[in-house]
């Protein structure tokens, strides 16, 4: 039997064979949640974020994307932007995701899984 896995095989009997692997999902059975949801998290964007002022001078506003690993344990690594809107608020929105606190991490069969996200942060001038 051929086995190709990203991980490590941690267990094999003449009838099972169990892979662990540090797989990175797009898509799970309990998806990674900010503590507290949906509100919480967009209390949390509300509070921390801090228009920056080249953005403001330039009168620069729209939705940044940012993807991120969510990991087994929650805390959240690989911020990266997706789709851009400047320079200025790029940053800042990188800057908001690298200060979150550790996520609910998503499930698969049970068990913590890591999980790709997508965030999108909105920046409004009014």
């Amino acid at each position: 039997m051929v086995l190709q896995s990203v991980g490590a095989v941690s267990q094999v009997t003449d009838e099972e064979v169990i892979i662990t692997c540090e797989c990175i999902f797009d898509w799970s059975e309990s998806y990674p949640m900010f503590p507290g949801g949906e509100d919480s998290l967009q209390s949390f964007l509300k509070t921390n974020s801090v228009y920056p002022q080249e953005a403001f001078e330039n009168k620069e506003q729209g939705t940044v994307y940012v993807r991120f690993l969510v990991n087994s344990d929650g805390s959240i690594r690989d911020a990266k932007i997706h789709k851009s809107v400047s320079p200025s608020l790029d940053a800042e929105a990188l800057r908001i995701v690298n200060s979150m606190p550790k996520w609910i991490p998503g499930e698969q069969a049970g068990k913590r899984i890591r999980v790709r996200y997508e965030l999108p942060i909105s920046f409004r001038l009014i």
